[in-house]
């Protein structure tokens, strides 16, 4: 951007803030709603590239949409003794806020993913590098629990900067290999039968884990 540009945006900034009550009247949104509490059932972690716009890619309004913004969209591994702002975010949507759905959304011409020194095909490393995170958040004490009892689905998602593309979900998911377990003869019967239909929707795309990144929503 040209330094000229630079006062005249942040002029148009202040504006939009200052009339933000007006405008969001004019849209129908209920402030007063909006004040008394958040109620949000999808998250959605992505990259703080100022060109990704999540409500704008995914038409949700304020309160629809709990956001957590990273570098690249990383999710970083639980670590019990030193966790993280994103982990205590992860944490809050979970067990506070109960998100249903949870979209990890990568994005093409990704500068976190090249900076990382990935050779060949971008596109395909940053549909990789999505599945990864998949798998990281998979692995969280607070979120595998849920993929056991479905109450909690996973979404990959890649959107195209140059053309607006993003697959359409697909809603399959992975539980993380501590679960991966046969349930014993104990179990109750309906405890067993969670446990299997959540078996069947728990592989990301195969084709990914042999190195050909596929996106699944």
């Amino acid at each position: 951007m040209n330094a000229p540009e630079e006062p005249f945006l942040m002029e148009r900034f202040r504006d939009h803030a200052r009339t933000y009550s007006a405008r969001a009247a004019a849209y129908g949104v209920d402030l007063d709603r909006l004040a008394a509490g958040q109620a949000p059932y999808v998250m959605i972690i992505t990259c703080s590239d100022a060109r990704l716009v999540p409500a704008l890619i995914t038409g949700s309004r304020p309160g629809d949409l709990f956001e957590l913004r990273t570098h690249g969209g990383t999710v970083p591994r639980f670590d019990p003794e030193d966790p993280s702002g994103e982990a205590a975010t992860i944490e809050f949507a979970i067990e506070g806020l109960r998100i249903a759905d949870i979209i990890i959304c990568g994005h093409s011409h990704c500068e976190a993913v090249g900076s990382a020194g990935t050779a060949g095909d971008i596109t395909a490393a940053g549909h990789w590098h999505v599945v990864q995170q998949l798998d990281v958040l998979s692995d969280y004490p607070c979120v595998a629990p849920r993929l056991v009892d479905g109450t909690l689905r996973l979404h990959a998602w890649f959107h195209e900067i140059g053309t607006g593309h993003a697959p359409a979900p697909a809603r399959r998911q992975r539980l993380p290999p501590a679960l991966r377990t046969r349930p014993s003869r104990a179990e109750p019967r309906a405890r067993r039968g969670r446990h299997r239909r959540a078996e069947r929707v728990s592989s990301v795309v195969p084709a990914a884990r042999r190195g050909a990144p596929t996106m699944v929503g």
